[in-house]
């Protein structure tokens, strides 16, 4: 038994994943008992379609804590009866292109467009210790971007938003030909419901929402309201203004400016070998790296950016591989002779005076580069 991936022997029948590559399996193929690859819908071995019912396969990729943001249009019905389709699809793209500038602003994602609502997420893709505020004022700038919309095109259009935070589910959801990478649980519910009972030009953010960004905004009462499918109340928020506007981003850009120095003054001194630089989500880990990084450019000092998805922590040799070609300035994905080329070439440049060595180090690293 092979590991289809790598070609190196499988010592047990029952192994999840392969000891040379990192490859996971998901079970075996009804069929012929070949081991299956996690991410396959037909057996390597003997092509025998593989049933989502046997296979176990995963379509939750993690846990994040989100802020979900629904945002539902009015207006476009009753202007629909007036004009034409395609003049009413005309004007829904641009109002959406006019609107949704805040959001691509506080670094959100769009999820999807359902008819004239937009789903919007905060910490899906790039996770932020504010993502509750982003969302509030990437709410709030949205009416009054609404507001603008009308007066300008002399339309009466009003938006109701709803928004809520949670920890939700990742990943790929839908049938066998077409899954959308979208999130689901009830924190996407609950922010549904909230957009859906709150009235025209008006916010309702949740408990949650409130609890992260009470001192930042000056909210109304409390209010109860109930929703479909919930036997209990649901405490909401309705956001008038921002009382502070102190951001968490100007804080971290003090302390990044304060330890950007002193890694650089670490690196050029060349009195360690490694760093290792540790945070929570959203701390600016990334951000404090792409400083360090541009200052050492200026400095004419070297430098390869490797970014490893965590998807990928179990393939061995993958950091040094992507190492080496950067080095080389070729793709992973290039074909053989390119990667060889140029590993010669540049080993010619490191093994001028020592040519011995060349062909054995040249194998070694290119193996990496496989």
């Amino acid at each position: 038994m092979i590991c289809f991936n790598c070609g190196n022997k499988i010592q047990s029948p029952n192994a999840e994943k392969c000891i040379f590559c990192g490859m996971k399996f998901k079970g075996v193929c009804p069929s012929c008992n070949s081991l299956l690859p996690t991410y396959i819908n037909f057996c390597p071995n003997c092509g025998e379609f593989v049933r989502q019912g046997e296979t176990n396969q995963q379509s939750v990729d993690e846990l994040k804590k989100v802020a979900v943001l629904f945002a539902d249009i009015s207006g476009f019905t009753k202007l629909s009866e007036k004009i034409s389709p395609d003049e009413v699809n005309n004007i829904i793209n641009e109002f959406f292109e006019y609107i949704l500038k805040p959001v691509y602003y506080y670094e959100g994602t769009i999820d999807k467009f359902i008819g004239d609502c937009v789903m919007i997420l905060f910490g899906a893709k790039n996770s932020h210790l504010d993502d509750p505020k982003r969302a509030v004022l990437c709410a709030l700038e949205m009416l009054k971007l609404c507001n603008e919309f009308s007066v300008q095109k002399s339309l009466k259009i009003s938006m109701s938003i709803g928004i809520n935070y949670g920890i939700v589910a990742i990943g790929k959801v839908g049938g066998y030909y077409e899954k959308d990478y979208t999130v689901i649980g009830d924190v996407v519910n609950v922010a549904q419901r909230l957009q859906a009972a709150a009235p025209e030009n008006t916010i309702y953010v949740s408990e949650s929402i409130y609890r992260e960004t009470f001192d930042l905004f000056l909210y109304s009462e409390a209010k109860e309201i109930y929703v479909k499918n919930k036997s209990n109340p649901i405490r909401c928020y309705i956001p008038l203004e921002i009382v502070n506007e102190a951001t968490t981003f100007d804080v971290i850009s003090r302390i990044q400016d304060s330890y950007l120095s002193k890694l650089f003054n670490i690196i050029a001194s060349k009195d360690t070998n490694s760093v290792l630089l540790l945070g929570p989500n959203g701390v600016g880990k990334t951000s404090l790296l792409e400083k360090l990084t541009n200052h050492l450019v200026a400095n004419n000092i070297k430098t390869y950016y490797i970014r490893c998805s965590f998807n990928n922590y179990s393939r061995p040799y993958l950091l040094i591989s992507q190492i080496i070609c950067k080095v080389l300035n070729v793709s992973v994905d290039d074909v053989q002779t390119i990667k060889q080329h140029r590993l010669i070439s540049f080993l010619d440049f490191l093994f001028k005076d020592d040519l011995e060595k060349k062909k054995p180090v040249s194998n070694f690293f290119l193996s990496f580069c496989n």
